[in-house]
């Protein structure tokens, strides 16, 4: 919880002309950045680095998020 934030929140909703916002909506993020320890990103792109000594990653992942590591095997 941020008084400084709550406070742009409130001044973003008093203007129906969406474009003189932006600022405070950048002074937001920064704030927000600034306060948050941890910030996840979220995206669609999964990689899978293995030795060639490890069988199996390939079938690691299939896009759903889930990691099947019983498929993981040494050679």
């Amino acid at each position: 919880s941020s008084k400084r934030v709550d406070k742009l929140i409130s001044a973003t909703q008093q203007l129906s002309d969406r474009g003189r916002t932006s600022n405070d909506f950048k002074e937001m993020q920064r704030l927000v950045g600034e306060d948050v320890p941890l910030l996840p990103l979220w995206q669609k792109k999964e990689y899978v680095v293995a030795k060639s000594e490890v069988a199996g990653s390939q079938y690691l992942s299939d896009g759903t998020g889930l990691w099947r590591l019983w498929e993981l095997g040494r050679i």
